[in-house]
């Protein structure tokens, strides 16, 4: 596993999706966006390192953890899971008046729960904050900027992203389990698939 750790930020254990079915999605999205001059009111996520994030770890991996890491991939993959992941619904992570993440969920979320808590017990970084919120297996769409502009935008955004859904609902969008190395120092952050 090379690293570049000069940029790493931290590290995560995750399910990788396949870019190429969100492709009418996020065109679709960004249709909107600019046919409405409110590009800035969202940041959508960048359609290469869609994911399902299951475990969050340091920077800076133990020898120990590079070593276990590829076994628990490797669990991961030949798991219950059995490489397949569909969508299910749209929700929104709020802060206390307002939606700040457009998510989707997946119809496999009881299966990501077990993985989740397997790794909990396994690598035991519940003082990493991304680890200590309650776990709710998720693919992420888009940051909302400006949360009273995209008010104005929700229902009109809600329908293109349920559209994709009633769509695409029963296709497979697993790709395989990895580890990834975020870049929270370029913007929008980065999420790499390791290895590449």
């Amino acid at each position: 596993m090379k690293h570049n750790k000069q940029y790493t930020t931290s590290h995560f254990i995750g399910i990788k999706l396949k870019a190429s079915p969100f492709v009418p999605l996020f065109v679709d999205l960004q249709t909107y966006l600019f046919k409405n001059d409110i590009s800035s009111i969202i940041q959508l996520a960048n359609i290469h390192s869609l994911h399902v994030s299951l475990y969050y770890l340091e920077k800076k991996l133990t020898p120990n953890e590079r070593e276990m890491i590829p076994k628990t991939i490797q669990k991961i993959s030949q798991g219950k899971i059995n490489r397949h992941l569909s969508l299910n619904k749209l929700s929104f992570f709020k802060d206390a008046t307002s939606d700040i993440l457009a998510y989707l969920t997946t119809k496999e979320d009881g299966l990501l729960t077990e993985i989740n808590e397997s790794l909990r017990i396994t690598y035991r970084r519940d003082d990493i904050v991304d680890n200590s919120y309650n776990f709710i297996p998720h693919i992420t769409l888009f940051k909302v900027l400006k949360s009273h502009s995209f008010s104005r935008h929700k229902n009109d955004i809600t329908s293109i992203i349920n559209k994709f859904i009633d769509k695409f609902s029963n296709l497979n969008l697993y790709k395989r389990p990895c580890l990834f190395e975020v870049c929270s120092k370029f913007y929008p952050e980065i999420e790499i698939s390791l290895p590449e």
